[in-house]
């Protein structure tokens, strides 16, 4: 009996000991899975990030000056920030000039623009929006930082009369973001305009922004121009908003 119970012990312990390795070995065996995926999952990524702006470059370049493109990319965690670069690293030939780059741990994912490109890519990981703005010769890239709740201001008036137009200025990035506008009006004494704030912070709840337009007695006719929203700093993330008065006279 006794040695009967000692088989049977033997036995369980090694049955025991046979799941114990089959369980290591499945886990195992699931971790590399894991790992295989995350990495497939990095290399997608780095890699739809740089063709997707490559792809808007050459959408709005062939569009024309202005034409605009916003591109949501998700940069891995283990991207070499300091070494990214749009348009070529610095000092590169004209050949580079097109060229896109991140590097993920150690791996370089490139892609090209028909577009001559200028910009950079955010100073951090993770998901961003992206502007892709034709500049006429070149395509500018930069993370976006603002957006405006209108891109046109048209006002219809008669002589000596004010009218105001209003909208909105909102942070894209989740703190405040300093913006300054500008605009030149060749039309004072006839038709002026003002805008308030000049200097502002774009907040993420919105930050308001007034216009002002007055006729003079001698208005008459349609007036346009422009006005620039360009976010502070060395960034191209710039807003042009087309402005049409129309003066009706009599």
């Amino acid at each position: 009996m006794m040695l009967l119970k000692a088989q049977v012990s033997a036995e369980f312990i090694i049955i025991v000991a046979i799941l114990a390795i089959l369980v290591v070995a499945a886990l195992s065996l699931s971790v590399g899975r894991i790992s295989d995926m995350a990495k497939r999952q990095t290399a997608d990524d780095a890699h739809y990030s740089v063709q997707s702006l490559a792809d808007a470059a050459d959408f709005v370049y062939w569009q024309g000056e202005g034409a605009t493109r916003i591109v949501t990319i998700r940069l891995p965690s283990d991207t070499d920030l300091a070494g990214a670069y749009i348009g070529g690293p610095p000092g590169s030939s004209e050949d580079l000039r097109g060229t896109l780059m991140i590097s993920v741990n150690g791996n370089n994912y490139t892609a090209q623009s028909a577009a001559d490109l200028n910009g950079s890519f955010p100073n951090s990981t993770g998901m961003h929006n992206m502007k892709v703005v034709s500049r006429g010769t070149y395509v500018s890239i930069t993370p976006q930082l603002f957006d405006l709740g209108s891109y046109a201001i048209f006002v219809s008036m008669g002589q000596n009369q004010t009218r105001s137009k209003s909208f909105m200025a909102y942070s894209t990035t989740g703190f405040d973001v300093p913006v300054n506008i500008s605009y030149n009006w060749d039309y004072g004494g006839i038709a002026n305009i003002s805008i308030a704030p000049l200097i502002f912070n774009a907040t993420t709840g919105g930050t308001n922004i007034s216009i002002n337009v007055t006729s003079g007695n001698t208005a008459g006719g349609p007036y346009t121009s422009q006005i620039s929203f360009t976010a502070g700093g060395a960034s191209e993330d710039r807003i042009n908003v087309p402005v049409s008065i129309d003066v009706q006279a009599g």
